[in-house]
């Protein structure tokens, strides 16, 4: 997933996946990460210096959600077409992370509200998450 860097209006990779034969996950920009993602508690991704990381097998539910509507199906690595945001992947946050819900919603929201001003209808529009699941 790509942004444009205010400053300079360089094009910049925000998001990006990598995959290994045994290991992989999600990389979030650290600067967007530090913007937005502070308020997510530790247990849903790994910190490395200037990176933020979530784990393919769980986490990468966490950054998937969040950005859905501006991920394309050549972003998602394990089948060719997103998984459902209302159905697979906030099952999935309510049922292993939901300590995150509230501030992933937020999150979501902020990044859902920039197609939406640019006239562009959202794939899935965003569905209210129950941290009490």
């Amino acid at each position: 997933m790509w942004g444009q860097n205010a400053q300079d209006r360089s094009v910049i990779p925000l998001l990006w996946q990598v995959s290994t034969a045994s290991h992989g996950g999600t990389r979030v920009h650290d600067q967007l990460a530090a913007q937005y993602f502070t308020e997510l508690p530790a247990t849903c991704h790994a910190y490395d210096g200037s990176r933020l990381w979530f784990e393919e097998d769980g986490e990468s539910t966490v950054p998937f959600f969040i950005f859905y509507n501006g991920l394309t199906p050549d972003c998602w690595l394990i089948k060719s077409s997103p998984y459902p945001r209302d159905r697979l992947l906030r099952d999935s946050l309510q049922r292993y992370y939901p300590e995150t819900i509230p501030a992933v919603q937020r999150i979501a929201q902020h990044f859902d509200q920039a197609p939406i001003d640019a006239g562009i209808p959202l794939r899935t529009p965003l569905a209210p998450l129950d941290s009490a699941a």
